[in-house]
């Protein structure tokens, strides 16, 4: 991802998987290599549907790691909180400016 063409390359692969991911009950995003999903299922409901990210990401050759059932995410620069509907900047441990 440290071209231009990398990271067109990436959108691209994203925007691919999006579409073959767009009937599960979810609502899923992506931005780059970092991907975010939300839904109301239940846990036994969430791992099905986690089953089958894998395995579509398998089919397409890739792997992928996903944590579930969070109520507290660090994704890009924002801490979300889900349980109080609230959200503020995040910063890596150690990062200086």
């Amino acid at each position: 991802m440290g071209s231009y063409d990398g990271a067109e390359t990436c959108e691209l692969v994203g925007n691919f998987l999006l579409s073959q991911l767009q009937n599960l009950d979810i609502n899923l995003g992506l931005n780059r290599d970092d991907g975010l999903a939300v839904t109301n299922a239940t846990p036994k409901e969430i791992e099905n549907v986690k089953k089958e990210i894998c395995r579509i990401f398998n089919d397409n050759g890739l792997r992928i790691t996903i944590e579930a059932n969070k109520r507290i995410i660090n994704f890009l620069d924002v801490t979300l909180n889900l349980k109080k509907s609230t959200f503020q900047p995040f910063t890596k441990p150690n990062t200086t400016f």
